[in-house]
């Protein structure tokens, strides 16, 4: 793919900025939008790992489960193995708990205005994202009982299972039309960013994203008809360190429903990425209020040129809403011992049930002792883990 224009990521970039209330009135602001913009420079220069490369000479395994079963279990596993190899964890925490920028651009007779988005009253606009969001440490197992609890997460990641095992199966490469290329490579290593599924013989790569409907699928559609809009995607320095320079095979983003259609289908629909543009998160402040490796957050854009293309329909299994919530126990009482999940289920019902602790306002982004102060407030029942907070780690996903 072809790197970026530096003209069109500062345009990009400051759209996220306008969003996000900044408007570098203070010392704080200046240094974070610097700080922010030089990365999203950076990375985009990135070029292909040597690591990812092998992706490429076919290294990944060709052993899938026919069983779905054993297919579902197999990419929890792979998911289990990714957060357990680390030494610690950290969550996003928000004050607000909103997931889009408190302000959003409206277009009028040619001119631009950011006005409070949905959701947000104008106390909650105004508040810093340097106030708003912080990295938590958590322990691996409260972490993967989190994610295995929600139901977009572990909704998502049983979806890409049932993806993979039906199109390695029964589907051809939507480009080369290779019967027996296709690969699963996904979970939540940086080498299986953006290549869910892969194809050995053409080496175009899919990324699975799945929606809550098929009304947030047919808003995307529409979107990219009629603005081009893009849709969060990864992250997008790994994007770049994984693709850019390589100019073979394509690249495509799959979407799929968590909600099946009342013949009991998941639709899934296909379209070949455009550009990856960086995104302003969340996470952005939190990494760098903590002095980590800032976080990139990423846009996908389709090509206009593609309809709505349904690659194909996976049949929904019998009793899967209660069925995956069974095997992410399994998986989770075989890694951690017999019990586990009650036991962790037992904790949050028992930190939800206690009083909630009133946090005062800071004025200034976190500082080291802020962090630490706050972790032994409200997270005291956690076992947290020895680390530098001065150190700085390469960036945590967002996928």
């Amino acid at each position: 793919m072809q790197q970026p224009k530096e003209k069109q990521l500062r345009e990009n970039v400051e759209r996220g900025f306008k969003e996000w209330g900044l408007k570098r009135y203070n010392e704080d602001e200046r240094a974070f939008i610097e700080t922010f913009l030089g990365a999203v420079i950076l990375a985009s220069k990135e070029r292909v790992s040597e690591t990812y490369r092998g992706l490429f000479d076919c290294n990944v395994s060709s052993e899938f489960p026919t069983n779905l079963t054993l297919a579902i279990k197999h990419v929890l596993r792979e998911d289990l193995k990714d957060v357990t190899s680390r030494e610690t964890f950290e969550d996003l925490h928000d004050e607000i708990g909103i997931a889009w920028p408190p302000y959003e651009a409206r277009t009028s007779f040619g001119t631009v205005s950011y006005n409070i988005s949905h959701g947000y009253n104008r106390r909650q606009a105004t508040l810093s994202p340097f106030e708003r969001f912080r990295l938590i440490a958590i322990t691996h197992k409260r972490h993967l009982y989190n994610a295995w609890t929600n139901e977009h997460i572990l909704g998502g990641t049983v979806l890409e299972a049932l993806i993979a095992h039906y199109v390695i199966n029964s589907k051809s490469c939507y480009h080369c039309k290779s019967r027996s290329g296709l690969r699963w490579n996904g979970g939540r290593s940086s080498d299986a960013s953006w290549t869910d599924l892969l194809c050995c013989n053409c080496h175009s790569t899919y990324e699975v994203k799945s929606k809550k409907d098929l009304p947030a699928v047919e808003k995307i559609f529409r979107n990219l008809q009629r603005y081009a809009s893009g849709f969060p995607g990864g992250s997008f320095r790994r994007f770049h360190s994984n693709f850019m320079g390589r100019d073979h095979g394509k690249r495509y983003v799959v979407l799929v429903t968590r909600t099946p259609t009342t013949k009991g289908f998941f639709p899934v629909y296909i379209s070949e990425i455009d550009s990856v543009d960086p995104s302003l998160e969340g996470k952005s402040f939190a990494t760098y209020s903590a002095k980590r490796t800032i976080f990139i957050g990423s846009k996908i854009k389709m090509k206009r040129c593609h309809s709505k293309s349904i690659w194909c329909q996976v049949p929904c299994p019998p009793h899967l809403s209660t069925r995956k919530q069974e095997l992410a126990k399994e998986i989770y009482d075989e890694e951690f011992g017999n019990g586990s999940w009650d036991a962790e289920a037992a904790k949050v019902d028992a930190a939800e049930k206690r009083p909630a602790t009133t946090i005062a306002p800071k004025t200034t982004t976190a500082t080291q002792p802020d962090l630490v102060a706050v972790l032994k407030e409200e997270l005291g029942q956690l076992e947290l883990h020895d680390r530098n907070w001065d150190s700085s780690s390469d960036e945590d996903e967002a996928e």
